[in-house]
C-alpha cells in the first residue's frame, strides 16, 4: 500500500530508529509536496486502522542542485523533518534548496 506512493524511480529505506528516506529523482516543489501530502495520509489511515496512536513528520528537500553525497541529501532532508516535529509533529515541512 504504501510502495503505491512511490514511483519506480524512487527509492526508499530506514536510516535508523524511527527514520525512513525516499529519494524521488526529479520531481519539482509542488509534486513533491503532493507526493508528502499522500504519503502522510497513506501513514495516518495505515495507523488508525492498526489502532497505533502516532503521528508522521515528514521533511522534503527539493535538490536543484545535486548533493556533494547522499549523506548531504539525508542531512537536508532530516533538518527539515526536526523542524516539522518543532512545529506541532504530524506535519510537513518542505525546502528548496540548491
Amino acid at each position: 500500500r504504501l510502495l503505491q506512493c512511490l514511483r519506480e524511480s524512487d527509492h526508499a529505506g530506514r536510516i535508523g530508529g524511527d527514520e525512513f528516506v525516499v529519494l524521488a529523482p526529479v520531481c519539482d516543489e509542488a509534486t513533491a509536496d503532493r507526493r508528502a501530502e499522500r504519503l502522510q495520509r497513506e501513514l495516518r489511515q495505515l495507523a488508525t486502522e492498526r489502532g497505533w496512536p502516532i503521528g508522521f513528520s515528514i521533511g522534503v528537500v527539493v535538490l536543484n542542485q545535486p548533493p556533494a553525497n547522499a549523506d548531504a541529501a539525508i542531512a537536508l532532508a532530516d533538518a527539515q523533518m526536526y523542524r516539522a516535529k518543532q512545529g506541532g509533529k504530524d506535519r510537513i515541512c518542505l525546502a528548496v534548496a540548491g
